[in-house]
């Protein structure tokens, strides 16, 4: 007997569907709106730099001080993308949490990506592929009661 695939009679045996799954999905998801506000936080910091009329081109110092908040900026919002990107790929890879928003949103995002040259380009290529290869278990609909069904073993 297939611990995996337990008679249909007996829905005691079935695995409960992973809401963790879901949980990092939409984690990962949300978290990839961190460089849109990097963005606007580098813009506002960039602005009050060039507008601050006691250290505009004269104090290097405080220049200086006014990068630095705009690189942080930069490091937090790339950080926070790139944990949602490793929260999404727990979810999808180890959860196989398929459903059809997360297709749409691996296809939006991966296309978008793909502008975003070199690195963002891999990304989307990855993303793209990964999605359009495995589109049937993504837009197949399924139901609560359904058993658990590791990946294939090679």
């Amino acid at each position: 007997m297939n611990p995996y695939h337990p008679p249909s009679s007996d829905s005691s045996t079935f695995l409960p569907v992973s809401k963790t799954g879901h949980r990092l999905a939409l984690l990962g998801v949300l978290l990839q709106i961190f460089p849109v506000i990097g963005i606007i936080w580098s813009v506002i910091k960039m602005k009050a730099a060039m507008t601050d009329p006691g250290h505009a081109g004269q104090d290097v110092g405080a220049l200086a001080a006014h990068i630095g908040t705009i690189v942080l900026a930069t490091c937090i919002a790339l950080s926070g993308a790139l944990l949602g990107l490793v929260f999404l790929a727990v979810a999808l890879l180890k959860y196989r949490y398929r459903t059809p928003w997360s297709f749409w949103f691996l296809v939006i995002y991966g296309a978008l990506s793909l502008f975003v040259f070199p690195i963002g380009t891999v990304i989307g290529v990855l993303l793209l592929t990964y999605a359009l290869t495995k589109k049937p278990e993504f837009l197949t609909p399924k139901s609560s009661g359904e058993p658990f069904s590791p990946p294939p073993v090679p």
